[in-house]
């Protein structure tokens, strides 16, 4: 069975906008996808029905064998951890130790577990010089990483993360994609949310694009970068590389300059 199946999905809003629209989608173990799309095209909101952040109005979402209509989003984040794009929306406790320790604690993993699994993360992660800090004294790229710690120490199997590399610098986000491989070394399946797609690129080798509530495309970022009257309906710009390489009308897009310098020859 996929790590998470969804079938028939839709989604409206109290408000009566409908953000979802009969979506269809299977994510296997160990993958690690890029969800796609501009604001207000339904990525966020499909994606917070993984962790049972919002349930469905019809259709089902299955994380293994659970159906996330049947529990709430405390027993779900023991399978799939969400980080939130804004880490103020996440921390609430006094030190950066204790923020680590709640989650673990909560789901009662054992005092040995919860102390190595803290000191373990909080230096994947380089905060560990900050465990003891006050949380409130921390600026906003520490806050980040954080979050991202706070969510790992659960060891959850699926991690999502919504939008990481905003307001990254270019050392921030080399640490994101590295932490990344780590995860998916360790067979963790990996959602990552964005509209960045040369950060999507370096870290995903599957492209779920999603325009006006319906999924647009589900391919590789190679067969992404080729659908041009799909991208600009999604209103979604190839990075440079691809967009030099269809401009200079290559069979198909390249995606990094090795590749480009290959295809040219």
């Amino acid at each position: 069975m996929p790590k998470i199946l969804v079938e028939k999905l839709e989604f409206t809003y109290p408000s009566g906008l409908k953000a979802l629209k009969g979506i269809d989608l299977k994510i296997e173990n160990g993958e690690s996808v890029a969800v796609i799309g501009e604001n207000g095209s339904g990525k966020t909101t499909l994606v917070k029905h993984f962790n049972g952040l919002l349930k469905p109005s019809s259709g089902q979402v299955w994380i293994g064998k659970k159906n996330t209509k049947n529990y709430t989003t405390a027993e779900i984040s023991k399978t799939v951890g969400y980080v939130f794009q804004n880490p103020e929306n996440q921390l609430f406790k006094e030190t950066v130790r204790e923020e680590l320790i709640f989650g673990p604690e909560n789901i009662r993993f054992s005092e040995d577990k919860i102390k190595d699994i803290v000191e373990k993360i909080a230096h994947l992660t380089d905060i560990y010089d900050i465990l003891d800090s006050n949380q409130r004294e921390l600026n906003f790229f520490q806050k980040q990483w954080v979050a991202i710690a706070s969510t790992l120490t659960m060891d959850s199997k699926i991690l999502i993360l919504d939008e990481p590399n905003t307001s990254q610098d270019f050392l921030g986000v080399e640490k994101l994609i590295k932490l990344i491989n780590n995860l998916l070394m360790k067979n963790k399946t990996v959602i990552t949310i964005t509209h960045d797609l040369d950060f999507a690129l370096k870290i995903s080798n599957r492209f779920i694009v999603i325009s006006d509530g319906k999924i647009l495309l589900d391919r590789s970022p190679r067969n992404i970068f080729a659908k041009k009257q799909e991208l600009i309906k999604a209103n979604l710009i190839p990075p440079p590389i691809p967009r030099l390489g269809i401009s200079l009308g290559f069979k198909y897009p390249p995606l990094n300059i090795d590749d480009f310098i290959n295809m040219y020859k």
